[in-house]
């Protein structure tokens, strides 16, 4: 049994135990149970607070639920979501009853029957801790499952998604429930001498060059032999590998400072030559820092469409050494002993691209809905419908025999720069995001229908609590009506062009025997 388990299972036979006599209690003195401490109160909410602490210290005890004495400072920045965990029947589990409780201990702890938790602060479910490190949320009672989705910049994440109870059994008097409940996940401050990346990939799509940045302490020696670092990227999302620059405390290193070799598949090696390791020997002791900047071309996942895909996450490593001689030491292969000294698997940045689905339907005639084959769009960075911005050149596409189109290689709205887009005016209560939106465009109708009058505004979103993206499905909203809204306008020989061709006639006869008679009188 894990620990989460036996935690409920203590918890539960403490509430057996109170509530047995609480029952007995409530027979003779005709108590509700918010009068009793002992019993669930369902009439009132409870309030989940989370702290974040780089490493926690101070007075502290084993996680209960109770507030502690914290001396290290909250750490802001930190983005968490909340989901309420539901039973077998994907109904909320109801903590107010034993039965409640029993499907609490019996949950899988990764059940996908979730229901994320929103509000008109926070629409894309992301917390994010405030100046102090904290969050506060108001829940119904119930159990929840909180997961740390970005650590904030300097931290790794050390925490799993945990489950949570609202509310607790009181563990201090034992005799009561707390529907205050206070977690404490920590963070550990990064490495300084571990080397980071990050990724610039705001309005970047399938096609467009992707941008890394890798961030290398120096070791503190005054005789470098060796310097390398090493990109390992995914061949299946990235190719087209170019090193754009090489910088030593902000200063650019010359071409003949480095070497790049990318002869191996998936790898980037930039090594540094005799003279970029003068340049480093003499690179003040403490605080330098190698930096390279490198792109990739984003591969557009043309061939399954339909698939859902992971994000696209890049690795890279990094290896020092001044064992040898400066000067005669082959700067070019690494001295024996030297160990190579990978990112932290927690910090690897990502970044999602999806697709999006439609599928084109109309009505025929007969009022019978059909799919329509041979509709045109366009997709276009915008704000909203009413707002276009600008045209993504090639994510177009024509309807098929069944009325469907994808469209991939979209970057996820939601997802941006390698972290999740909400913007830290939320930590101070206010509702802003940084989420980007994409509009469809019909630029060619199906034969015999109408072009759409309103372009068809939607997101490509990531599933961040799962680390995956699927596509984003446009069903109901893209019906079109028949050419002419289904009426018929009059055919080449219908009694209509007849009328209209008789009277012509009749005028051109008229105005005949009118010139006629002009020059006979003439």
């Amino acid at each position: 049994m894990n620990i989460f388990k036996k935690a409920l299972v203590a918890t539960i036979a403490t509430s057996f135990i109170v509530a047995g006599g609480g029952i007995g209690a409530t027979a003779s003195a005709q108590a509700s149970p918010s009068q009793l401490a002992s019993l669930v109160d369902g009439t009132q909410d409870a309030t989940l607070h989370i702290h974040k602490h780089a490493t926690p210290e101070g007075d502290l005890v084993e996680g209960n639920g109770a507030q502690q004495t914290v001396t290290s400072p909250g750490v802001a920045g930190a983005q968490f979501t909340i989901e309420r965990l539901n039973d077998d029947n994907n109904v909320a589990i109801d903590l107010t009853t034993a039965a409640g409780w029993q499907a609490a201990q019996d949950i899988d702890p990764s059940t996908p029957k979730a229901t994320l938790v929103t509000d008109p602060l926070h629409p894309t479910g992301i917390y994010t801790t405030d100046t102090n490190g904290e969050i506060t949320v108001d829940l119904p009672l119930g159990l929840y499952r909180v997961k740390e989705v970005q650590a904030p910049v300097g931290y790794n994440s050390t925490n799993n998604a945990f489950l949570v109870t609202l509310p607790m059994t009181n563990p201090t008097d034992r005799n009561a429930w707390m529907y205050d409940v206070h977690v404490y996940p920590k963070n550990d401050v990064v490495d300084p001498t571990v080397p980071t990346k990050t990724v610039a990939d705001a309005g970047v799509q399938a096609g467009d060059a992707l941008d890394y940045t890798i961030t290398s302490p120096l070791q503190g020696y005054t005789d470098f032999t060796f310097f390398q670092i090493k990109d390992k990227y995914p061949t299946d999302r990235l190719e087209n590998p170019v090193v754009n620059s090489v910088t030593l405390n902000g200063t650019a290193l010359a071409s003949t400072d480095y070497t790049i070799n990318t002869t191996v598949a998936g790898e980037v090696a930039i090594t540094m030559t005799s003279a970029g390791l003068l340049k480093l020997s003499a690179a003040p002791n403490g605080g330098s820092v190698v930096k390279a900047n490198l792109s990739f071309d984003v591969i557009n996942l043309t061939a399954t469409p339909a698939a859902t895909l992971g994000p696209i996450t890049n690795n890279a490593e990094v290896s020092q050494s001044n064992q040898g001689t400066p000067g005669v030491t082959d700067p070019s292969v690494p001295p024996t002993g030297t160990v190579p000294v990978p990112l932290d698997p927690n910090t690897l940045p990502k970044s999602f691209y999806g697709a999006v689905k439609l599928i084109k339907t109309g009505q025929n005639s007969s009022g019978q809905e059909v799919k329509l084959a041979g509709a045109e769009f366009q997709v276009y960075e915008c704000t909203s419908a009413d707002e276009l911005g600008t045209l993504l050149e090639g994510f177009s596409g024509v309807t098929n025999a069944n009325g469907e189109l994808y469209i991939t290689g979209l970057h996820a709205n939601n997802f941006i720069d390698g972290a999740p887009t909400v913007a830290d005016l939320e930590a101070r209560g206010e509702a802003v995001t940084l989420e980007t939106k994409y509009c469809l465009v019909e630029t060619k109708a199906a034969p015999g229908y109408e072009l759409l009058t309103d372009p068809i505004e939607f997101q490509v979103r990531a599933n961040l609590i799962e680390g995956t993206i699927s596509p984003t499905e446009l069903m109901t909203e893209i019906e079109n009506v028949q050419a002419n809204a289904g009426f018929d306008l009059p055919l080449t020989g219908g009694k209509g062009v007849a009328i209209i061709l008789g009277a012509g006639l009749i005028l051109l006869i008229a105005g005949g025997a009118y010139y006629l008679m002009q020059r006979r009188n003439a």
